[in-house]
């Protein structure tokens, strides 16, 4: 499926579009819980922030506020559907009305924009598919044009750190991090919440203007591409006569390739220069960039580390593997977003003989020909783990090799139209 053919598919109008008596309005704050995925409010006017409590305070402008406080509360966070991941985000509070208000310390010209990291557990795939891509919808949608603060509860180091140059690429103003921040702050007027068309998913008919998912990955060229030119050049694409393959692979903890070496070997042998890549958390994404951006296509084990398929330059092809029982995240993850970034997506699914799993439970058993069966009331904790972490795979490489030789084919072509 082409890209163009992707954005046949893709509706008109929010399916789920606000209903008046799911949008609450306080004062000058306004809340839309209309939304599957989120909630996000609004405060239209001058308003304190006292971050030792995770609250706003709204000013109301006309002098007219009510001696009873009115109260909003929202978990700031794109993840509302999933009960157990948002039980961790706290509750941001916003009040308009009743007569006590903090004084402002800091005040502000340019509006808040606040949300939670709480619940990321340095997974890399969430990062992105509910922090840094609605984050970037939630500024095209609200911002365009115009700086403003981010303000970010329970904002764990980790991923203030590694993406420090993205959210720094759409706000030049200091980050605000409520944890531990005990000085009140004054906006103009806030946004709280982001908001998310889906997973992996920018939907230009949902947008003020025609943002894409090609966008996003411009924002991220923009962002690693522009800079240390030393290190880029390590890996820019230079005259070869062997595609680049950028080998995700895993060395334990599962989703490992039993018969790596031999795996590697075979992708050699079709045509590949073939650089292995284990990212981590701690890994420069940078440095990643520029190894992915500078390669002819990607190829690994479903997993989160794919989410470097965001790097690949569009055109490229982008070959996952499939493990028993991982058809539907396979799919959520990166076979649907794939087309609307313009790569060329491949995906080989394994058989049961390849499966870590067939001496352990027999070829016969559920786990291995009927996952379905199994996941037919959705994920659990035991099956994430049986499905998603603990499964390893020994490749049948000759059932593997034509995979591999359609990846080479379209690998050279890109490279000899693209460099």
């Amino acid at each position: 499926m082409t890209s163009g053919e992707a954005e046949k598919g893709i509706p008109k109008e929010d399916p789920i579009a606000s209903l008046p008596s799911q949008v609450s309005r306080v004062g000058i704050i306004t809340c839309d819980r209309s939304r599957y995925k989120y909630d996000i409010c609004t405060i239209n006017g001058p308003n304190v922030l006292n971050p030792t409590i995770s609250t706003f305070f709204a000013v109301d402008p006309t002098n007219s506020t009510p001696s009873t406080p009115s109260i909003e509360k929202i978990k700031p966070q794109p993840r509302k559907w999933q009960e157990k991941p948002m039980s961790r985000v706290n509750h941001v509070t916003l009040i308009s009305g009743g007569p006590i208000r903090p004084n402002c310390e800091i005040q502000h010209s340019v509006p808040a924009l606040v949300f939670s990291i709480g619940n990321f557990n340095g997974n890399y795939w969430h990062d992105f598919a509910d922090g840094l891509i609605p984050l970037f919808i939630t500024v095209k949608s609200f911002f365009h044009d115009q700086d403003f603060v981010m303000v970010i509860d329970q904002s764990y180091d980790y991923f203030i750190n590694k993406y420090r140059d993205l959210l720094h690429g759409l706000s030049k103003q200091r980050i605000i991090r409520m944890d531990g921040e005990n000085t009140t702050h004054c906006f103009p007027w806030a946004i709280i919440g982001l908001i998310t068309h889906g997973h992996m998913t920018i939907n230009p008919n949902w947008l003020p203007s025609p943002i894409t998912l090609h966008h996003f990955r411009d924002f991220l060229a923009q962002t690693y591409g522009g800079r240390n030119k030393h290190t880029i050049s390590l890996h820019q694409p230079s005259a070869r006569s062997r595609p680049r393959l950028v080998f995700a692979c895993r060395h334990h903890g599962g989703r490992v390739i039993l018969n790596y070496v031999e795996a590697k070997q075979a992708m050699e042998e079709v045509g590949f220069e073939v650089i292995e890549f284990e990212p981590t958390i701690n890994s420069n994404l940078r440095e990643n960039f520029a190894i992915v951006n500078s390669s002819h296509a990607l190829l690994g084990v479903h997993g989160a580390g794919l989410t470097h398929f965001l790097f690949l330059r569009p055109g490229s092809p982008f070959l996952q593997i499939v493990l028993i029982g991982q058809d539907e995240p396979a799919e959520i993850c990166f076979r649907n977003p794939s087309p609307y970034l313009g790569l060329d997506y491949l995906e080989y699914k394994i058989n049961v003989y390849e499966s870590s799993y067939l001496d352990k439970y027999g070829q016969d058993d559920v786990v291995l020909n009927n996952p379905e069966a199994l996941l037919k009331d959705g994920w659990n904790k035991e099956l994430q783990e049986l499905y998603l972490i603990k499964q390893d795979v020994k490749l049948d490489l000759s059932r593997f090799r034509p995979y591999l030789e359609e990846t080479y084919k379209k690998a050279k072509r890109f490279m000899e139209k693209e460099g």
